[in-house]
Protein backbone atom coordinates (compact mmCIF):
# COMPACT_ATOMS: atom_id res chain seq x y z
CA UNK A 1 0.00 0.00 0.00
CA UNK A 2 1.35 3.58 -0.90
CA UNK A 3 2.26 6.12 1.70
CA UNK A 4 -1.14 8.01 1.01
CA UNK A 5 -3.33 5.25 1.06
CA UNK A 6 -1.73 4.97 4.73
CA UNK A 7 -2.18 8.48 5.38
CA UNK A 8 -5.94 8.40 4.68
CA UNK A 9 -6.35 5.13 6.71
CA UNK A 10 -4.58 7.10 9.48
CA UNK A 11 -5.97 9.96 9.39
CA UNK A 12 -9.78 8.18 8.89
CA UNK A 13 -10.17 9.99 5.50
CA UNK A 14 -12.64 8.64 2.57
CA UNK A 15 -10.51 9.15 -0.54
CA UNK A 16 -13.02 9.22 -3.44
CA UNK A 17 -11.09 8.99 -6.57
CA UNK A 18 -13.67 10.39 -8.55
CA UNK A 19 -12.76 13.63 -7.74
CA UNK A 20 -9.19 14.00 -7.64
CA UNK A 21 -7.35 17.11 -9.36
CA UNK A 22 -3.74 17.93 -10.04
CA UNK A 23 -3.64 21.75 -10.55
CA UNK A 24 -3.53 23.82 -7.53
CA UNK A 25 -6.12 25.92 -9.00
CA UNK A 26 -8.31 23.27 -9.05
CA UNK A 27 -7.94 21.67 -6.12
CA UNK A 28 -8.42 25.23 -4.09
CA UNK A 29 -11.22 25.56 -6.18
CA UNK A 30 -12.33 22.12 -5.06
CA UNK A 31 -11.92 22.91 -1.52
CA UNK A 32 -13.84 26.06 -1.75
CA UNK A 33 -17.09 24.54 -3.01
CA UNK A 34 -16.90 21.97 -0.25
CA UNK A 35 -15.45 18.59 -1.82
CA UNK A 36 -12.39 18.29 0.44
CA UNK A 37 -9.55 19.01 2.17
CA UNK A 38 -6.11 19.43 0.46
CA UNK A 39 -2.17 19.99 0.98
CA UNK A 40 -0.89 23.26 -0.88
CA UNK A 41 2.99 24.59 -0.44
CA UNK A 42 3.76 27.64 1.78
CA UNK A 43 4.09 29.94 -1.53
CA UNK A 44 0.62 29.44 -3.15
CA UNK A 45 -1.16 29.39 0.30
CA UNK A 46 0.44 32.64 0.40
CA UNK A 47 0.08 34.01 -2.55
CA UNK A 48 -3.63 32.25 -3.82
CA UNK A 49 -5.53 31.01 -0.81
CA UNK A 50 -5.43 34.80 1.04
CA UNK A 51 -7.17 35.90 -2.09
CA UNK A 52 -10.23 33.51 -1.77
CA UNK A 53 -12.39 34.03 0.34
CA UNK A 54 -13.88 30.56 0.02
CA UNK A 55 -10.58 28.93 1.45
CA UNK A 56 -8.79 28.86 4.92
CA UNK A 57 -5.36 27.63 5.54
CA UNK A 58 -3.53 26.64 8.58
CA UNK A 59 -0.14 25.45 8.99
CA UNK A 60 0.85 21.91 9.85
CA UNK A 61 3.28 22.24 12.56
CA UNK A 62 3.05 18.73 13.98
CA UNK A 63 3.96 16.50 11.24
CA UNK A 64 7.00 16.11 9.30
CA UNK A 65 5.88 16.88 5.27
CA UNK A 66 7.52 15.94 2.59
CA UNK A 67 7.87 16.40 -1.30
CA UNK A 68 9.61 14.52 -4.03
CA UNK A 69 10.39 16.20 -7.44
CA UNK A 70 11.82 14.78 -10.78
CA UNK A 71 13.36 15.24 -13.78
CA UNK A 72 12.82 13.30 -16.92
CA UNK A 73 13.87 12.54 -20.33
CA UNK A 74 13.56 10.19 -23.38
CA UNK A 75 16.92 7.81 -23.07
CA UNK A 76 17.67 8.11 -26.75
CA UNK A 77 17.27 12.03 -27.23
CA UNK A 78 19.79 13.19 -29.15
CA UNK A 79 20.57 16.39 -26.32
CA UNK A 80 20.83 13.75 -23.02
CA UNK A 81 24.52 15.09 -22.49
CA UNK A 82 22.69 18.56 -21.90
CA UNK A 83 19.69 16.79 -19.99
CA UNK A 84 22.77 15.29 -17.87
CA UNK A 85 24.69 18.45 -17.31
CA UNK A 86 21.48 20.37 -16.51
CA UNK A 87 20.79 17.27 -14.00
CA UNK A 88 23.92 17.94 -12.29
CA UNK A 89 23.68 21.75 -12.37
CA UNK A 90 20.61 22.17 -10.80
CA UNK A 91 22.10 19.42 -7.34
CA UNK A 92 24.85 21.45 -7.56
CA UNK A 93 22.92 24.40 -7.00
CA UNK A 94 20.03 23.47 -4.88
CA UNK A 95 22.85 21.57 -2.69
CA UNK A 96 24.28 24.95 -1.73
CA UNK A 97 20.45 27.07 -1.27
CA UNK A 98 18.49 24.25 0.50
CA UNK A 99 18.39 23.40 4.47
CA UNK A 100 19.99 20.56 5.44
CA UNK A 101 16.90 18.87 5.81
CA UNK A 102 16.45 18.16 2.15
CA UNK A 103 17.95 14.76 0.23
CA UNK A 104 19.49 15.25 -2.96
CA UNK A 105 19.74 12.33 -4.85
CA UNK A 106 20.83 11.61 -8.19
Amino acid sequence: MNRSKNCVREFGADLQNDYEGTSLDTLRQMVGMEMGISFFPNLYARSEITKDPEVCARPIESRVVKRQVGLAWRSNSPRINEFLQFKEDLLRSLNRQISREVILSG
